[in-house]
């Protein structure tokens, strides 16, 4: 802990030495596949299902790595998540209660997402998404900023949750979670699906 903590000790810039490439290129890749790991969990993991549902459809999401790091931009969907972008940005204002949604509603939706999480440095994120410490840890541990409906965001924080338990081994899982509970479907399953997946999209 105490050497993450140090790691970050200066402001966030942008990243220049190798270690911070090789801490953002990690990143970058796991957030693909925490997005369609959570995609395909949502069909296959009801505690997964449950916790997407209590987020109102529509509502906007963004995960970032830092302020410089790799993010990820989602919208809360029929099918549990989907990439956040304008056009379905603006699809998804319009089906509100008002539909009174245009462009430029659309465009500051993705700017200012209902919830926003941010790790207040890459070593952190690298160190969540490595298996280093649970998503739990840094949520309580304060390495995040977060922003938005608290409910929704502990939601969220136990989807993520549940994909650590998919994503990484037994006995990582082990140390960075309270409780390992059952899996709905083989990690190998998860993984063929997930590559799969990346491949037609």
């Amino acid at each position: 802990m105490k050497k993450i903590r140090r790691q970050t000790a200066r402001p966030d810039r942008k990243f220049r030495t190798v270690k911070e490439i090789m801490q953002y290129i990690v990143c970058a890749v796991i957030l693909k596949f925490l997005y369609h790991g959570l995609r395909i969990l949502y069909r296959h993991d009801d505690r997964v299902k449950q916790d997407l549902d209590r987020i109102d459809r529509g509502t906007t999401i963004r995960l970032s790595c830092s302020s410089h790091g790799p993010e990820l931009k989602i919208t809360a969907s029929e099918h549990g998540i989907d990439r956040c972008t304008p056009r379905r940005c603006r699809r998804y204002l319009k089906n509100t209660a008002d539909g009174s949604a245009d462009a430029k509603a659309a465009e500051s939706a993705e700017k200012l997402p209902d919830i926003d999480i941010r790790f207040k440095g890459l070593a952190f994120s690298f160190a969540v998404f490595t298996g280093q410490i649970g998503i739990a840890e840094a949520f309580s541990g304060h390495m995040m900023y977060v922003n938005g409906d608290f409910s929704k965001i502990m939601s969220l924080v136990r989807c993520m949750e549940q994909a650590e338990r998919y994503l990484f081994p037994s006995f990582m899982g082990r140390r960075i979670l309270k409780k390992l509970l059952p899996k709905k479907i083989s990690s190998l399953r998860l993984y063929a699906s997930i590559i799969f997946s990346m491949i037609l999209r």
